[in-house]
């Protein structure tokens, strides 16, 4: 998506228009306002004058002149800086209830996802492999791909026992204890995923599952922390982020021995 460069904002606006045989008359000012521009600003200016989000938000507003019942989004604003690219998705979502119109929007990033939809389709080589809320998907995903797709996780390969009537039992080699955590798998669980913001690391272990870890690296992200961690033992790295401070509460430096930990109630069971 990106607005025609020998074009005025106008022209890129009014040329669907006129090519679908309607009268301009006020919708390049109103589908200006539209993706929030101002159409004595901008409505006269070339296109290459513009900023990457400003021509963002001209094409958009083309597309919306075509008056369509499903509009194509892929991945508009992958050009676009961090700072922007939030933006515009806050103000693509708002537009689509605004408009309430069909947006299908292609994306490979998962806040995109995330923001952006009501309706999530997850593909994997051209495949449907899961559909429904955002937030459902996250929640019960379907397989491991899409458990690592919907947030940075641990993954650990587990033997269950037990399956059934909503639980099952859980022992691994990649970490310490068993225990029974709740699933909606019908089917045998191959894997335990956890969220790395779902962990934490202190030197004793008192949550239901952890593994001991060296401690490799630590990075400060803000108002959270990255913990990384490693076990010779298991070959397995372990990642938690924690809240900084909760971090600050915890005596813990790069070079420690510790316990990577997390309660039942945070795992999630998956197949291959």
């Amino acid at each position: 998506m990106g607005a025609v460069p020998h074009m005025t904002v106008r022209e890129n606006i009014e040329f669907p228009i006129k090519t679908t045989g309607r009268e301009v008359n006020g919708q390049v000012e109103e589908l200006l306002e539209q993706v929030r521009l101002d159409p004595d600003v901008h409505a006269d200016k070339q296109a290459t004058e513009l900023s990457g989000g400003q021509k963002q938000r001209v094409a958009l507003a083309r597309s919306l002149a075509y008056d369509p019942d499903i509009l194509l989004l892929d991945e508009p604003l992958a050009s676009l800086d961090y700072v922007l690219q939030k933006r515009l998705q806050r103000e693509l979502a708002d537009l689509n209830v605004e408009l309430d119109m069909t947006f299908i929007y292609v994306t490979h990033s998962l806040e995109a996802a995330l923001v952006m939809s009501d309706k999530l389709f997850v593909l994997d080589d051209g495949d449907t492999i899961q559909t429904g809320p955002p937030e459902d998907i996250y929640r019960e995903p379907n397989n491991k791909f899409i458990a690592e797709f919907m947030g940075d996780a641990n993954v650990f390969a587990v033997t269950a026992d037990n399956v059934g009537g909503g639980t099952a039992d859980v022992t691994s080699t990649e970490f310490e204890r068993s225990g029974t955590v709740d699933t909606h798998l019908d089917d045998t669980p191959e894997y335990l995923v956890v969220r790395y913001d779902d962990c934490i690391v202190e030197p004793e272990l008192r949550k239901d599952f952890g593994a001991e870890v060296h401690v490799d690296n630590i990075l400060v992200r803000g108002n959270t922390v990255l913990i990384e961690g490693s076990n010779d033992e298991t070959d397995q790295d372990y990642v938690a982020e924690v809240d900084f401070e909760v971090f600050e509460g915890v005596d813990l430096e790069v070079g420690d021995t510790a316990y990577l930990q997390w309660d039942a109630h945070k795992a999630i069971l998956v197949p291959e």
